[in-house]
């Protein structure tokens, strides 16, 4: 009996994702690999004399962002060294701060306009919103959630009703914890936030969609996918129903269709990324840059339903477009060169494959330095076609270097995290390793289990492996 392979990790366009609030699909595309970056003359740590805002990393200066970034974002560089310090005690990967900084950036100002969203309708309200504003902007952030939390209390004992109140400060606390890189907790509080609302019925439905679609985007951030479809499917016919057509009710049918495809739900994704397709081609015409977005989705859904032919041309489409409006070197075309290698893949076509593969590894490196999630993805499909051609020792250090990567960027308990470990796991059944097979493919297992549940395709894959490797033990 063959094991089953899991479906290849394949890197998530972020222009797909548009979780606006959350701002974790933001990528920083860089001139030069951080490790390039990196350099031996300078003075201090801050803002430089060239206008970039650099740190110090084991005794030189590694430029973090650029002028026209530090532009954009339009912060103070107190908050910057701020927001920093929070990542460092967090990531040690030098490679990951530049695109943290960014989202941190982000995640800020949201919190800001969240503080500012409170409503204040009693004295005592109004001095904990002004103390709590005072706290996020000397950035303390530990003490302003306290303060979000009594606002709550405060609400809901002076009238139970004002779940409104109680739910804008759900929802600064969220921001908050996304400040602080603790997206769990955020998704906790932007699910309270959205309960909330929902008991006051649709008149607040502005407020009721986002606070579902944060919450849906943190949930799904932190793997737990189950429970992001559900809040992402509530903002979505929320939005679908009162602001049809909008930018908002665009992101959430992205988003939806991207938590159906993750949760392997094919036919319930492909109509949603075709809607999402027909209306890109309305609005942008044929050949633009998020047209190509849209191609590769519907062309990925047909893949991983087995539909090769009609995969194929769309991936071709979006590829020429990518190359014609953004160039080689974008991760938008990285990604739609792994795409298309996993379709050549699937379909026998190593030797295409494989070229497809290696010129996007070559280019997401290139854009992203040598330890990002990008990397990690491509040195996964990569290494899964040595292993379908055969060349074991080939595959197991990209596996292995994709794992580093992986834990390191993603945490230890990420659903890419699994799909490295079950790849590891099958590789070493083939080398007849059936030890170290079991023991990699336990792991996936239980993060598995955790982040998807006991009935998700990739769940019953692992346990049927684990069933075949048992035999094997025994014999």
């Amino acid at each position: 009996m063959m094991l089953a392979v899991n479906s290849l990790k394949l890197v998530k366009l972020t222009s797909i994702i548009l979780f606006s609030s959350l701002m974790l699909n933001s990528h920083v595309v860089l001139g030069e690999t951080a490790e390039e970056q990196i350099q031996a003359t300078a003075k201090n740590s801050g803002l430089q004399d060239n206008g970039s805002f650099a740190t110090q990393y084991e005794g030189r200066l590694l430029t973090l962002l650029e002028v026209d970034d530090l532009s954009a974002l339009g912060v103070r560089v107190e908050v910057l060294n701020s927001l920093l310090d929070l990542i460092k005690k967090q990531e040690e990967d030098f490679n990951q701060w530049p695109q943290l900084l960014k989202n941190a950036v982000g995640h800020y100002k949201t919190l800001l306009a969240a503080v500012d969203d409170i409503q204040a309708p009693a004295e005592a309200l109004r001095t904990l919103k002004a103390d709590a504003k005072r706290l996020v902007l000397e950035m303390k952030f530990d003490q302003a959630g306290k303060l979000f939390n009594e606002i709550r209390t405060e609400s809901l004992s002076a009238e139970p009703a004002l779940n409104l109140i109680a739910a804008e400060a759900d929802a600064a606390n969220a921001a908050r914890a996304l400040v602080q890189l603790n997206t769990e907790e955020a998704a906790d509080y932007y699910l309270r936030a959205s309960s909330a609302l929902e008991t006051l019925g649709e008149k607040h439905h502005i407020k009721w969609s986002s606070y579902a679609s944060s919450a849906g985007a943190a949930f799904r951030e932190a793997g737990f996918y189950t429970e992001a479809g559900s809040l992402l499917k509530t903002a979505f016919e929320l939005r679908d129903k009162h602001v049809p057509g909008t930018p908002a009710a665009l992101e959430s049918l992205d988003q939806l269709a991207q938590i159906k495809r993750l949760m392997a739900r094919y036919d319930e994704a492909l109509p949603l990324y075709q809607r999402a397709l027909a209306n890109k081609e309305s609005t942008f015409g044929e050949r633009h840059a998020q047209v190509a977005v849209a191609l590769n989705n519907v062309a990925d859904v047909y893949r991983l339903s087995g539909e090769y032919e009609m995969a194929l041309p769309l991936y071709q489409r979006a590829l020429n477009i990518n190359r014609e409006k953004l160039g080689n070197q974008h991760p938008d075309f990285a990604t739609t060169l792994n795409n298309l290698a996993g379709l050549y893949e699937s379909t026998g076509e190593y030797k295409q494959a494989l070229e497809l593969y290696q010129e996007a590894l070559k280019v997401n490196e290139r854009i992203h330095g040598e330890n990002h999630p990008a990397v990690a993805t491509t040195l996964n499909n990569l290494a899964g076609l040595y292993r379908a051609m055969g060349q074991f020792e080939t595959a197991l250090p990209l596996y292995e270097r994709d794992l580093r990567i992986s834990r390191r960027a993603l945490g230890e308990d990420h659903q890419d995290v699994a799909t490295t470990l079950n790849n590891l796991g099958i590789l070493y059944y083939h080398m007849k390793d059936y030890a170290k097979s079991f023991g990699y493919l336990e792991q996936a297992l239980e993060i598995f289990r955790s982040k998807l549940g006991i009935n998700h395709p990739n769940t019953v894959r692992v346990e049927e492996s684990l069933l075949v490797i048992n035999r094997k033990l025994a014999e």
